[in-house]
């Protein structure tokens, strides 16, 4: 995280040249308070990058950034960081489980899912977005008493718990979806200040100390690489995500996004979608059911249904297989 602040300050630096220190630090401040905890923070970096707190401290002179510039005609500014780099999964046996929405989910689909798991001996799972529902942080409207925050949390500490116990050396990821998204999103708009990137304080992260229960965290913007699989919770493309382009079939409408091998949940339906190529290469999209209700208060008649997948990694050369589990309300699996 420091590494960002300087570059963030160095970016300032070369904005602002003829600013003071705290000039610089003003300008941070206010465009990115959640950066650092208070001005004189902030001051103190701008500091550093301009080599004024001593001869150690010249490392992080902004003149590194010479050799960037150097290679284009013009002076262009530098720009913001932002990474997109895909999370690499290499567990030969994945649990995919997607859309729990606690404290919206359905015990009995995650008591399938757990033990066709354990029946298929998978090594890692991987929560595929939307394992939070984050009601009482929605923009929409919110029924008043319902999902109270405190029995959110507790619904996910109890399953996380629950998948920990039951799979004790298998690793856990969490991606984030748009439905985990809205925590934060709440905090940005409706208490800014009490932010803090860096300790990562009022996140789901804090809030259910996941570091400790063995929880691997995947940012919302990430992509997941499975050897050749392309796994997404589904949001990313913006809008309505993978349902606005196809509503008909969610697994088309992600082949028409993606143009590649992938996977993804969000639609709450189980589909498949095959197209070759132009070198008459088999492309097959994926859309996986959730494991909450189907039916909620904002849409009491859906399309959705239960469902979950098990991926398997076969060689070193990033082959798969996908087996996309529908859940019947018979309690049957069927792919």
């Amino acid at each position: 995280m420091h590494g960002d602040k300087i570059e963030l300050c160095a970016l300032y630096c070369r904005r602002f040249p003829s600013l003071a220190s705290r000039g610089v630090a003003r300008e941070i401040i206010k465009d990115h308070p959640e950066v650092f905890a208070n001005m004189e923070n902030a001051r103190k970096t701008v500091r550093e990058v301009r080599g004024q707190n001593g001869v150690r401290d010249r490392l992080f002179n902004v003149d590194r950034f010479k050799d960037i510039r150097e290679k284009f005609a013009f002076d262009i500014p530098i720009a913001e960081p932002f990474n997109t780099t895909p999370f690499d999964l290499t567990d030969s046996r994945l649990l995919i489980l997607a859309d729990i929405h606690a404290p919206f989910h359905e015990p009995g689909i995650l008591d399938i899912a757990i033990k066709e798991g354990k029946k298929r001996g998978i090594n890692a799972i991987l929560l595929n977005g939307d394992t939070a529902d984050a009601y009482r942080c929605s923009f929409f409207m919110r029924q008043p008493g319902l999902a109270l925050f405190q029995r959110e949390k507790f619904c996910l500490v109890e399953i996380l718990d629950l998948l920990r116990r039951k799979f004790p050396n298998a690793p856990i990821y969490w991606k984030m979806g748009n439905h985990d998204d809205r925590l934060p999103h709440y905090i940005y708009q409706n208490a800014p200040d009490l932010f803090d990137a860096e300790s990562k304080t009022l996140t789901w992260e804090s809030f259910l100390d996941v570091a400790d229960m063995g929880v691997n965290w995947i940012d919302s913007w990430r992509k997941i690489y499975y050897g050749k699989l392309c796994i997404v919770h589904g949001h990313e493309f913006g809008g309505g995500g993978i349902g606005s382009v196809s509503s008909v079939n969610p697994a088309r409408g992600l082949f028409l996004q993606t143009k590649s091998v992938a996977l993804a949940a969000h639609s709450h339906q189980s589909s498949i979608h095959n197209e070759p190529d132009i070198r008459g290469r088999l492309l097959t999209c994926w859309s996986m059911g959730c494991m909450c209700q189907l039916a909620a208060r904002y849409r009491p008649v859906t399309k959705w249904n239960h469902g979950f997948v098990v991926a398997t990694l076969k060689d070193g050369e990033g082959n798969f297989s996908v087996d996309n589990y529908r859940v019947l309300p018979s309690g049957e699996l069927v792919t």
